[in-house]
């Protein structure tokens, strides 16, 4: 009898494919695509990739980079994706909804730049209607906290029944391999802090239907254990999914931020991807002994791989 070899990977592992990069048409100032030049991934190594996946029994991909939307097969991607069963979760700025009304499209981390309008936010409910998830993604900046009122006006205008498939998805803006972008260290999240704690209350008195949850884990050291147990429902804690990158030449590395803090790796083949992630979880191991912040050099929140500094407080 033919057996299904199992996924091997850990539950907090996620395989991201990088289809898009350079700027979009949307140009978030914060962007570490920016920097690049706009390239995208030859179909032929995204079909390659999936089929990888596929023979290793791992169902489900996420599409990043700029907007992944824009990419110029998309078509022929989502019909990939429907001939595999492959599962897919897109990170977008919701510039192109009418692209993402697929059975194989199963979330959305949507960042929204504007306020929502009326005609928005109903192609937003056509999508949940097909029972989708959106991940509302919140990124803020280091001095303040300008993206709560889109995100209250995002939800201001869902009616109540969809509020269930929906996550607010926040976090501070993180250090990356981008000089221009400016990044949220330990002090300014001390000040901004009230701020932020009051929105988390707002949103859950609310909204009690939206889990909330950092995208990154926050600076642990940044808040008291009373406020942990007061604010449990915020998702202040929490443990950082690992996310590996296939980009466009077909090698697997780390996440855009901090890709060039470790070798990337072929796979070509479904063995050679599994040693790639072997490999790379050493790696990361190694990482998390060298925090480039100095309060972090003895915190056992990052010793025990649950903080990371906020996308990473390693030396880059």
């Amino acid at each position: 009898m033919k057996t299904t070899k199992k996924n091997f990977l850990l539950k907090n592992e996620k395989i991201l494919f990088q289809i898009k990069e350079g700027i979009c048409s949307r140009s978030c100032h914060y962007c570490y695509e920016s920097s690049k030049l706009n390239t995208e991934m030859p179909f032929e190594v995204l079909e390659h990739g999936f089929k990888i996946l596929k023979s290793l029994n791992i169902k489900e991909a996420e599409l990043i980079g700029s907007e992944p939307t824009e990419y110029s097969r998309w078509n022929e991607l989502i019909n990939l994706a429907e001939a595999l069963n492959m599962d897919l979760t897109v990170y977008t700025s919701g510039l192109h909804l009418e692209r993402l009304n697929n059975k194989q499209i199963k979330k959305l981390i949507l960042h929204v730049m504007f306020k929502a309008t009326q005609k928005f936010m109903g192609a937003i409910k056509e999508l949940l209607d097909n029972d989708q998830f959106i991940d509302l993604r919140v990124n803020f900046d280091p001095k303040d906290l300008k993206e709560k009122d889109i995100v209250w006006s995002f939800l201001v205008q869902l009616p109540r029944q969809y509020l269930k498939q929906v996550s607010l998805k926040y976090s501070f803006t993180a250090k990356t391999e981008n000089p221009d972008v400016e990044f949220t260290d330990i002090d300014a999240l001390k000040e901004i802090k009230p701020e932020f704690l009051k929105f988390c209350e707002e949103i859950h008195n609310k909204f009690p239907e939206v889990e909330m949850y950092s995208e990154r884990p926050i600076f642990k050291c940044c808040f008291t254990k009373e406020e942990y147990e007061k604010y449990f429902y915020a998702g202040l804690d929490g443990r950082c999914n690992m996310e590996y990158t296939v980009y466009k030449n077909g090698q697997i590395g780390l996440c855009p931020p901090v890709e060039t803090l470790v070798p990337k790796r072929t796979m070509e083949t479904g063995n050679q991807f599994v040693a790639a992630i072997q490999e790379l979880r050493k790696n990361i191991a190694l990482l998390v002994k060298k925090p480039s912040f100095e309060d972090c050099r003895t915190c056992s929140f990052l010793q025990d791989f649950s903080c990371q500094g906020g996308c990473f407080s390693y030396k880059l």
